[in-house]
């Protein structure tokens, strides 16, 4: 029995264009998710075409993207199509590689976060409240958490004691 369809949803994307035909300004629209007319900068659209089993693409940005919000950009998508490749395919092991290469992506792109903690005033706990993405590395005897890692560059007063140690520690960068 074939099922009927609930609903029609819409997502729609406006571009300007230039007298080159170059992006100026992207609009998009969404109806299911309340957005109306919200300003992009860049949008990579992939669509499975299913009688020619193959992608199609279009990739689209407006001249006026900075190259650091592009790097910004494909490290994020990189990072949400290892969470939707997951979630779609169950294939937890390949999209913990995949977000390893994101993490090597960022750090050749110099696009990681840098905590340096000078004052003892760090706060783990509030950092993952904030949106930190952290990984907790549990002592397998003690049960305690003895470090934390995660798509981050993260020194403290353990390994920097002077500020010629801040110095060195970022042009080590």
């Amino acid at each position: 029995m074939a099922e009927n369809v609930a609903k029609t949803s819409s997502i729609s994307i406006q571009i300007d264009l230039d007298a080159n035909h170059l992006p100026m300004k992207m609009n998009w629209s969404a109806t299911d998710g309340g957005i109306n007319d919200s300003e992009a900068a860049a949008f990579l659209l992939s669509i499975w075409d299913v009688k020619e089993k193959n992608t199609m693409k279009i990739d689209l940005w407006t001249k006026d993207m900075t190259i650091d919000e592009m790097k910004q950009f494909f490290h994020q998508t990189l990072l949400t199509m290892a969470d939707t490749f997951e979630k779609a395919t169950g294939e937890h092991l390949i999209s913990e590689d995949l977000r390893d290469y994101c993490y090597h992506f960022a750090e050749k792109m110099n696009i990681l976060p840098v905590f340096i903690i000078t004052e003892k005033k760090w706060n783990w706990e509030h950092a993952i409240q904030m949106g930190l993405e952290v990984n907790t590395v549990v002592d397998k005897d003690t049960n305690e958490v003895v470090d934390y890692n995660g798509q981050f560059i993260y020194v403290d007063r353990e390994t920097i004691n002077t500020i010629e140690d801040v110095a060195a520690f970022i042009l080590d960068l």
